[in-house]
Formats: C-alpha cells, structure tokens, sequence
C-alpha cells in the first residue's frame, strides 16, 4: 500500500510541475541595458523603452537595465529615447519561455544624421520611391540597410556618405509579388543607431471602391483631434470596412469599422493623447475593404508650438502694399482686415484657429469641410476691376472650393478658384464657365499635398491673361475669352474644401513676379 500511494504522489507532481511548464511556455521576455555609446557603456538611468506595437514601457533604473516579461511570442520593434541622446530602434523575435537580450547603446542628441522622409507610402501605382540619407558632420559615414522583406528592393543598401554630403537610396517594390495591400519597416543602420523608415503599399484594385480623404492628418503640435472621409464610389452596393488598429497607443480612432452606401461618405475621427508621445510620431492607418486597403498617414510633432509673435500684418511691417485692398492675417484669431480699409469678414461654424503657420508665428485658419466651415468676407472687393490679384498660403488641400466670389444664390462666380477631383485647378472669371469664362490650368495640386506651407497667388491683366503661381514661381498661364463682372457680393473661403489658411491678400492689380517674390520672402 506504501509502494502505491508513493507512485500515485509522484504522479501528481509530474502533473503539477508539467503545468506549471506550460504556462511558462507561453510568453516569453525582453531585457536588456541602455547605455551610452560614447562614454565607455555607462548606463542611462530614467531612459523610455517602448514596444512600438503594443505601446507599452518601462524605464530603466540606475544600473541602465529594463525588462518586459509576459510579452507574447512574435516579432516587436523596440524603441529607446533619453534626454540628450538619439533616439534608438530595433526589432526583435521572441520565442516561447525564452529571454531575449536587446542592450541598446545610446549616441548623444545633435549627431549629424538626418534620415528623410521616414515614411514612403506607395498607394495603389507607385513602384519606386526615395529617401534621402544626409551626413551633416565632417567625417565620412558608412551605412546598411537591414529589415526589409522580399517584395522590397532597396539601391544602394550600403555604402558611405561624405562629409556634409547626401545619399539617396531608391526603394523599389515588386507589386506581381503582392497579393493585397502590405506594410513594412526598413532599418537604415549608422554606427550604433538605427532609423526605421515605414512603407505602406495599397493594392491597384481598392481604388475603383473607395477614396480616402485627406491622406494625410498633420496633428502639427496643437491639434488632438482630426477627420478624414470615407467615401464609396463603387457600383456594387453597400461597401463594408474596416480600419486596423493603430500601432500607435497614442492613437484612437472611430468608428473603426462600418458599412457605408454606394455614393455616401463616412467620417472618421481620429484622437491624439500628447501625453503618450515619446518622440515626433509619423504613422498610417489602414482603411480596409475587400481586395486591399487605404492609408491614411499621421504625422504630429512632440514640440511646443512655434512662438507667437505680435500682430505680423500690422500697416508698418507689411510687404507690397502699394494697391492692396484687404490682407488677412488671423493672428488675433478673428477675421479682421490687417491693413487700412477695414474690410473684416466673418466666421461660420467655428472654424479652428491653430498655430501651424507658415513662419511659425502668429496664427493660421483650419477650415473642415465635413463640418461646412468657411469664412465670407462681406465685400466685393474686385467689382468692376479689370485687373487684380489673390494670395495666400494654404496647406493640407482638399478637392472642392477653395475661394469664390458668391452671389446672393450662394453660387460661387468669377473670380472663383477650384481644386477638381481631377488634380488639377481652375479659375472662374466670368459667372459663365461655357463661353471663355473659366480656365482649365494643367498644374497638378496633388503637389501641394506634401503636408508643407505653400503660397498660391493667382493674377489677372487688363488683356484676360490669368497667371498661376506657387511660392514664387509661375507654373501655369491661360487666357479668358471673357470679361464681364458678375453678380457675386462677398467673397468665401472654404465650405466644400478643408484646408489650412493664411495670409490672404486682395490687391487691385496683377501683381509682378517681383513682388510675389517679395510677399512670399516676407511671410515664409
């Protein structure tokens, strides 16, 4: 009876310590130490380790060291900040009831590597797109380029970089490879630093059901809530969707999922928490329906806002005012008239005024088209004048109306200025676009869409001839085979194109490409 009651016991503890194995077996753990790369290895105390895709982190403690434990089995990318030195990527597998080692070796902060753009996104034709690695010290570099799955080509994926000189590298993407959309992340490697640069490629297909727009959100350093559109443009129905969760934890979206009619739109809100944010953030949001998906990238920057100077519009400090009819700044936050003839306008459906401005002081005007808001200045500043001009900075565009000189029907009549769902603007001169009132440029505004400032300044002649200019430059000329004023009384902005604004200027001339130049240089 012994003998048997003692088999039975280690039995049992064969099947609890079994178990107990078990358990063990199904996660696993990261460790390691940050150090400081130039100092010997001496351990950084109070540096931020974060698991990019699950948003989850640990700070080190005096003796440099951190320490995940119950992470899942998979492949994370871990990113390491401190203050004073650069910031640190790297990826890593783990396994099962392993424990994985990742020491981080820190360089300090001012190290002159600058990796840019960190995100190429493909969409649904590109093949081939580049970055750009820059050397800003004075001792040559040498790289590598690691990370990158199969589909993916990268020229030259090593090499060096003189002093103060520049390597640009081409990546390359085999779309026959592809089945559906993909993303992926490159690791330019540079001493002991990494710099992961992100790539999202959409599937052909996706295109011909759905848009997404804007595609890009610029949080810049005020913003913690945006939107962009979904709309359905297919031809077969209801469109379900779905947006994948974001590898950001800084990140909230809704609705993340949804069915939207065939020619309607949904709006998508996307939330920032600052308080998250370790470092600047550039990410995307897939936007997915049957055949492949749509992203929508995400930028915000961790800094303070740009400082706010005085009043940059007051009379004394103006550029070009010699026949300027009305200039519009919105550094005070309201639409008042900056210079002498006080035309202020007025705001609807409370447009938001921000910080991002093309300079970096005073303020700008956000304007969101799913929310109707624009301003309308009660005026018709160009009445019976054969010649003038319009300028202003505008950022982050979108197709529709940008400006318009609106009748008492609320129909926009020359002068008007359109952004089509074509790529391409159009002016209005006349109310009657069919008989020479309207001029079809071929610039591309899809350039302007680069999440950057640009000035557009549009000028018309006593002879019909309408210029286009962008930031100083004449991209785009054409005549109109009309002349007339219309019956518009007051000038919009905005109302079916979301957009940011600054800026504005009315001038009772065709202005000279000399003092365009001179307004652009004054306000950038």
């Amino acid at each position: 009876m012994k003998k048997i009651f003692s088999l039975i016991f280690s039995l049992m503890l064969l099947l609890l310590g079994s178990c107990t194995k078990d358990e063990v077996l199904m996660t696993a753990s990261i460790s390691g130490y940050v150090t400081d790369y130039v100092n010997a290895n001496a351990p950084i105390a109070g540096a931020t380790v974060t698991i990019n895709t699950k948003g989850i982190t640990k700070t080190t403690g005096s003796d440099g060291r951190y320490e995940f434990t119950d992470v899942e089995p998979g492949t994370y990318t871990l990113q390491v900040t401190a203050n004073g030195y650069q910031a640190t990527t790297k990826q890593t597998t783990v396994y099962a009831g392993e424990v994985t080692n990742l020491d981080f070796q820190l360089s300090p902060a001012g190290q002159n590597v600058e990796v840019t753009p960190q995100m190429l996104s493909f969409g649904p034709q590109s093949k081939s797109l580049n970055f750009s690695i820059k050397n800003k010290g004075n001792a040559s570099l040498q790289y590598s380029i690691t990370n990158y799955p199969s589909y993916i080509t990268v020229s030259p994926a090593s090499g060096s970089v003189s002093a103060k000189g520049t390597q640009t590298v081409t990546v390359n993407v085999n779309r026959d490879a592809l089945t559906g959309d993909a993303t992926c992340q490159l690791l330019v490697n540079i001493g002991n630093d990494s710099y992961p640069v992100n790539i999202s490629i959409n599937s052909q297909e996706v295109t011909q059901k759905l848009t997404v727009t804007p595609a890009l959100l610029d949080f810049g350093t005020a913003y913690n809530e945006l939107q962009f559109t979904v709309k359905n443009i297919g031809t077969a129905g209801d469109l379900a969707w779905n947006i994948s969760a974001p590898t950001e934890s800084s990140i909230q979206v809704s609705p993340s999922s949804g069915t939207t009619a065939m020619g309607n739109s949904t709006q998508i809100t996307v939330k920032l928490d600052r308080s998250k944010l370790i470092s600047d953030l550039q990410t995307f949001l897939n936007v997915n329906v049957p055949g492949g998906s749509v992203s929508v990238q995400i930028i915000a920057s961790k800094a303070n806002g740009g400082e706010t100077g005085g009043n940059e519009g007051s009379s004394d400090e103006i550029a070009v005012k010699a026949n300027l009819l009305a200039y519009y700044t919105f550094d005070e936050a309201n639409m008042k008239d900056d210079y002498e003839y006080g035309m202020d306008g007025q705001l609807y459906n409370d447009p938001t005024f921000i910080d991002d401005t093309p300079n970096g002081k005073g303020k700008a005007l956000f304007l969101n088209a799913i929310k109707d808001q624009y301003v309308r200045i009660p005026y018709q500043p160009f009445k019976d004048r054969k010649a003038y001009s319009i300028s202003f900075w505008i950022k982050d565009l979108g197709a529709g109306t940008i400006f318009g000189n609106m009748n008492t029907y609320g129909s926009a009549k020359g002068p008007a200025f359109f952004a089509t769902e074509d790529n391409a603007f159009q002016f209005l001169g006349h109310e009657d676009p069919y008989y020479g009132g309207a001029i079809d440029f071929t610039y591309k505004y899809s350039t302007l869409q680069d999440g950057l400032w640009h000035m557009v300044t549009i000028t018309k002649d006593t002879n019909r001839n309408v210029n286009l200019y962008i930031d100083g430059q004449k991209v785009d000329t054409g005549v109109l085979g009309r002349d007339e004023t219309s019956d518009g009384v007051n000038m919009e902005f905005g109302g079916m194109s979301s957009m940011k604004l600054d800026n504005i200027r009315f001038y009772a001339t065709n202005l000279s490409l000399e003092e365009i130049r001179e307004i652009y240089n004054s306000e950038r």
